[in-house]
């Protein structure tokens, strides 16, 4: 009788210390699940100055969500596009981009600059600006290679928004070399 309590003893100990290190393992090492980044191809659009250009031509993104966005070079020698962002509360938000590759071999830089609707003529759009560590700046800029004073090849900014006010991100890149016919890059607003 004494062998079977001390086996069972003896199992409940060994289950006891496997638990207890599986708990230990996942606080060292959570697991989290990466979700999958969505795609979407920016539609061309150059500047401008018309809120319902923009709206019409711009690609709807959400927070907390990475996409990768591509945009084509369409019959010139400039890729251009708007992605809009609408505030779900009021608050800041982080701007992120990275990844940023162009399919040619050669250095580029590709610009984001933020806009908003114009307070004194809604219709028309506006530059906002983005806090970006130390100072404020009229766009994000970030370069698919890495190089000693130029963009760098990860870039984030703040920006603060009212509940339900629209952000429109115009991506800028040109291309006037025409080795390229897409770039890509990865954004998620936070």
């Amino acid at each position: 009788m004494k062998t079977k309590n001390s086996y069972f003893k003896t199992i409940r100990r060994v289950l006891c210390m496997s638990l207890a290190l599986i708990a230990v393992l996942s606080l060292l090492h959570p697991v989290t699940a990466q979700a999958k980044a969505k795609n979407i191809t920016l539609k061309h659009q150059m500047h401008t100055y018309s809120k319902s250009v923009a709206e019409k031509k711009a690609t709807a993104v959400k927070k907390g969500v990475t996409y990768n966005i591509t945009m084509k070079v369409s019959g010139g020698m400039y890729y251009s596009g708007y992605a809009k962002f609408k505030a779900p509360k009021a608050g800041k938000y982080t701007i992120t981009i990275s990844n940023f590759k162009i399919n040619a071999n050669m250095f580029k830089e590709c610009k984001i600059y933020p806009e908003i609707a114009d307070v004194n003529s809604p219709k028309n759009l506006t530059a906002a600006s983005v806090m970006r560590k130390k100072y404020v700046e009229p766009y994000l800029d970030i370069s698919n290679k890495k190089r000693s004073g130029w963009a760098p090849t990860k870039n984030s900014g703040t920006i603060e928004l009212k509940k339900n006010q629209m952000l429109y991100l115009r991506f800028y890149c040109d291309d006037s070399l025409r080795k390229s016919n897409k770039i890509t890059t990865k954004l998620v607003i936070k």
